[in-house]
């Protein structure tokens, strides 16, 4: 190329970067495409032209110059790169994890196409090799913000939240301008239990952007993880109330940018923490649910209406969406509704949404005509899914993942069930149906739901036989000896303060005993819990230290272990145990419980009365410490109860017969099931 041709490049390209500067993006393709015309390899004007395209929303005219880019310079690293972007923008992930890993085979351990494909492991659900890849850049260039960005989001992802303050605050000392930062540490430490100092970064991220969402959702939404007092909770609740209205005030849903941040706002976290308050929660729930409704729908307004029934014979298509399709809870309650469905009646669509896969993932995969992991949220996902043209979709928890929740905003299906995995209605207009357990429902439950409630027989599970392989009694309780151990396995959170004197008179009525609970993975949650307790023992003359054991966080076996040495298994009050209480049943251990008035305290109650054995089921709190206190004293009797539960505990598992009614119900609901 000549020195004229060259100069008169070189001041177009000028051109060009001032016009992308100045938002002319049309310009800046035309001047680019005149430069490649007189020089075809030159990478600076793909880019830009790129860049121009990406930002009209022109996601496939970006990919073709990448793509061109590429063709005409193989051997640059930089082309590859690009194409990396660019896929990554539009979530190929797939290929942009190739385009990145080729770019960086023809120039190694460049930092931003190296911190872009952790960016891609990330999304894959690839978070081990995510964290060892930003664990070494930010090593090897500690000033590297979008290293520690990222290795800040995989922490969250991996719930490893110490380390993910710890890479917000790094990130935010590098760049105290930058909002991604305050978010994140947001949000970590909101999940550390430190709502102060969660506050105080959401508050520095809307002082640089007022209005963003995610920022506007963590300030005012977020709640605390567990309670000091039980007007502390009331007080929650009325904040929780006051957010919603200042968020809803907040938030711009008028403009392209503003309708962005605040779906973002939406997928960055839900309202957990407010059903854990043993509270009705219908009327909060409806106004959250609105809220949502309003802001995912202001960004798909296509799937807001309602939508036409099925006109066609065959099979019903049904789809099971959610986060937690592998080892989980959830797949321990519901996977037997996708593993042991008719699939001569049912056309069974899968879609998992969560990083984890497994043995557990891969059985509902082979179950299923169609299985689909989306681990990275793509707007194009919900138009995918609107195309499926399913006939039901079934949310089996909804409330615990922000994805699934604003997902069931919309109307992607004719009828859309929420399944009760995290047992609160959805508060939402588009979920039809709530599918529960006859068995746990109260007498006049459907006050509880937004949705119309369905009454499932039994325990409306068809729950897998535990596979106890070695049960491994936590270390720390080998060598001791007590009179009787009294084991609580439930998640700190769900145990409330106005209870904690119910444990101090279990153990003043039973001398030489000890009561056994697991910390949370938060060491300040677990702080404001012995707290409270070592209050109420302190009060009745009672050592928190020699009475009251707090064990860390365990595997599987161990939590086996733990449950299978219980003398007595203390169930939770208002949320009652669910799976725990049917895996200690299976190892025979006797559980005393005091239903709620509403099923998410109930699970328990309906556990014993369909094994028969109402004894252990109390009539109030006095009544609960009495039974507890005379299982240990009174060996004949626990004797006895044990020897029953290991008679009938197979009827709580591998039930057929609420898959059979969950069946029939749908097929009922197009005149099937004759």
């Amino acid at each position: 190329m000549s020195h004229d041709v060259s100069d008169i490049v070189e001041e177009a390209l000028k051109a060009a970067k001032g016009q992308l500067v100045a938002g002319e993006l049309g310009a800046v393709v035309e001047i680019c495409g005149k430069i490649l015309q007189l020089d075809p390899e030159q990478g600076f004007a793909y880019r830009l032209m790129q860049e121009a395209y990406v930002r009209r929303g022109a996601s496939d005219e970006a990919l073709q110059v990448a793509m061109t880019h590429v063709e005409a310079r193989a051997d640059d690293a930089s082309a590859w790169f690009g194409l990396g972007d660019i896929r990554l923008r539009l979530g190929l992930l797939k290929e942009a994890e190739a385009a990145y890993g080729h770019g960086l085979s023809l120039e190694p351990g460049h930092i931003g196409a190296s911190t872009n494909l952790a960016v891609v492991k990330l999304k894959l659900g690839a978070l081990g090799d995510a964290l060892a890849m930003t664990s070494e850049l930010v090593e090897r260039d500690p000033s590297s913000v979008g290293a520690w960005h990222v290795l800040g989001a995989t922490a969250l992802s991996l719930s490893d939240f110490h380390r993910a303050a710890e890479a917000h605050e790094k990130m935010v000392a590098l760049d105290p301008d930058g909002v991604n930062g305050w978010v994140g540490l947001g949000l970590a430490r909101k999940n550390l239990g430190d709502l102060s100092g969660s506050r105080d970064a959401f508050d520095r991220a809307l002082a640089l952007e007022p209005g963003h969402g995610a920022a506007l959702f963590g300030r005012y939404l977020a709640l605390p993880i567990i309670h000091e007092t039980e007007a502390a909770t009331e007080e929650a609740r009325a904040g929780f109330a006051e957010g919603l209205e200042k968020v809803r005030s907040e938030l711009d849903l008028d403009s392209p940018e503003g309708r962005a941040g605040a779906l973002e706002g939406c997928l960055s976290m839900t309202n957990f923490s407010l059903h854990y308050q043993g509270y009705d929660d219908l009327s909060l729930q409806r106004i959250h649910g609105a809220l949502l409704q309003t802001i995912v729908g202001a960004s798909f307004p296509g799937h807001t209406a309602p939508k036409t029934s099925r006109s066609v014979a065959g099979r019903i298509k049904i789809g099971f969406i959610s986060a937690n399709f592998h080892w989980h809870s959830i797949f321990k309650t519901h996977g037997g509704f996708i593993t042991h469905l008719n699939r001569q009646a049912f056309e069974i669509t899968t879609i998992h949404l969560g990083v984890k896969v497994d043995d557990a993932t891969r059985a509902l995969q082979s179950a299923s005509d169609h299985f689909l992991h989306w681990p990275d949220f793509n707007p194009k996902l919900v138009d995918a899914i609107g195309a499926m043209a399913l006939d039901v979709i079934v949310y089996p928890d909804l409330g615990m993942e922000p994805l699934t929740q604003s997902l069931a905003t919309l109307r992607l299906a004719p009828v859309q069930c929420n399944a009760g995995g995290h047992p609160i209605t959805s508060g939402l207009d588009t979920i039809d149906y709530f599918l529960s357990s006859d068995l746990m429902e109260a007498e006049g439950a459907e006050a509880h739901y937004s949705e119309q409630l369905v009454r499932l027989p039994q325990l409306f599970t068809a729950y897998p036989r535990p596979e106890v392989v070695e049960p491994e009694l936590p270390e720390i309780l080998r060598d001791r000896s007590p009179t009787a151990r009294l084991v609580c396995l439930q998640s700190l959170y769900k145990l409330l303060p106005q209870f904690d004197w119910v444990y101090a008179e279990i153990l003043e009525r039973i001398p030489g005993s000890e009561l056994c609970f697991i910390a949370e993975a938060s060491e300040r949650v677990t702080d404001v819990f012995r707290r409270r307790v070592a209050g109420a023992l302190e009060a009745r003359g009672l050592s928190f230290e020699e009475r009251v054991l707090v064990l860390p966080r365990m595997s599987q076996e161990a939590f086996y272990g733990l449950a299978g040495s219980a003398t007595v298994v203390l169930d939770s009050f208002l949320w009652s145990g669910n799976n725990s209480s049917m895996e200690a049943s299976w190892l025979g251990r006797p559980i005393v419980t005091w239903p709620g008035p509403m099923m998410r305290g109930r699970h328990t109650y309906a556990i014993l009365r369909r094994m028969g054995l109402e004894a252990l089921i109390a009539k109030d709190l006095p009544d609960y410490v009495d039974r507890v206190v005379r299982l240990v004293e009174d060996d004949a009797w626990r004797a006895e109860v044990e020897t029953a539960i290991a008679e009938r505990r197979d009827t709580l598992f591998d039930d057929p017969e609420p898959v059979r009614a969950f069946e029939a119900f749908l097929l009922g609901l197009w005149g099937l099931n004759s």
